[in-house]
């Protein structure tokens, strides 16, 4: 059963990754409207599900108008490497098929009893918003169409969340989570949108910040793939941007470009490190509400004209949070 699950999931991701839709980038102008073929496909793109019009500098600076062999090249290697890479870890690390038969998990929500007071769970949540973002800016590269591009991003992340539960269907430890896979499409849901409107992005950040607990730095076996399970040391949190408002057209202050407020959520003492790290652990949930600096801002003053370099980076910023700032915490 399970070789059969596996199969059919590598022969999804060959068939998806083989659909072309056909570019064409010659651009002859028609006589009597002046409006050259490309623009004609932007116009007619109306009946995409996503977006009308095609990708441009604006959106990924990298962009070109031209189909090439490299592009080709890294379209298909995210599209087959990145489910590949998650299948051949599982097997060596998630004990994938050290089960014959199909097993279901009952693993909750956000309850305090619950394994890990719900880390994993909003864990799960960024990883799979993280995958979607991090392949549409490839493909942000790679395509033509933003639609395309979207689509390839978000098949991306939802495929390998999905293999993820197959796969741990068929362990002794873990079983097929529904809650685990309704917080994976959650998250790249989010990242679509995010992706899809530039001023929700403007606004709105998903973001983490980690360091690493005192029983993850004194366990002996620990590798450096471990540390998102070490949810001591982890938080997750939305930042809500000012900078949004110049978006929109409002004149701000230039101070209040670098002014972001978040609302997150962590764990602690849920994990094996803290008990073996401590004689008593207390698990406890953790809401928090705080004030810090937009560091993607920050990052953009550094290339006032290389739009390639500012976008390279400020990329790491859409994703970690450095905690320059205040914030306030209530436990649960």
């Amino acid at each position: 059963m399970l070789k059969k699950c596996i199969l059919f999931m590598l022969l999804t991701v060959l068939f998806c990754s083989s659909i072309q839709v056909p570019v064409s980038f010659a651009q002859p102008v028609n006589d009597s409207t002046g409006i050259t073929s490309e623009q004609t496909e932007k116009n007619n793109s109306g009946d995409s599900f996503f977006s009308e019009g095609g990708l441009s500098e604006e959106v990924n600076p990298f962009w070109t108008p031209e189909e090439t062999q490299f592009k080709k090249t890294m379209r298909y290697s995210i599209l087959i490497g990145v489910p590949v890479v998650h299948i051949i870890y599982g097997f060596t690390v998630w004990n994938w098929g050290e089960e014959d038969s199909w097993r279901w998990a009952d693993e909750r929500w956000y309850q305090k009893d619950t394994d890990s007071g719900g880390a994993d769970k909003t864990g799960h949540f960024f990883a799979h918003y993280a995958v979607a973002r991090i392949s549409y800016s490839f493909f942000s590269y790679t395509e033509q169409s933003r639609s395309r591009a979207l689509f390839y991003s978000a098949f991306t992340a939802a495929l390998v969340g999905t293999m993820i539960e197959v796969g741990d269907a068929f362990t002794g430890e873990y079983g097929f989570s529904y809650e685990d896979l309704t917080v994976d499409l959650a998250g790249v849901a989010v990242a679509v949108l995010l992706d899809r409107y530039r001023v929700l992005d403007e606004f709105i950040g998903i973001t983490m910040s980690y360091w690493p607990s005192e029983g993850f730095k004194k366990d002996k076996d620990k590798t450096p793939f471990n540390f998102a399970g070490d949810y001591s040391g982890l938080k997750w949190m939305v930042n809500f941007k000012l900078a949004g408002f110049r978006y929109l057209g409002f004149d701000i202050p230039e101070f209040m470009r670098y002014i972001q407020l978040d609302a997150g959520y962590c764990t602690r003492d849920y994990t094996d490190y803290d008990e073996e790290y401590k004689d008593q652990v207390n698990p406890r949930r953790h809401l928090y509400v705080g004030v810090s600096v937009n560091m993607r801002e920050v990052a953009r003053d550094f290339f006032k004209t290389d739009k390639k370099s500012k976008w390279i980076l400020e990329q790491p910023f859409k994703y970690y949070h450095v905690p320059v700032g205040y914030e306030k915490d209530k436990t649960l």
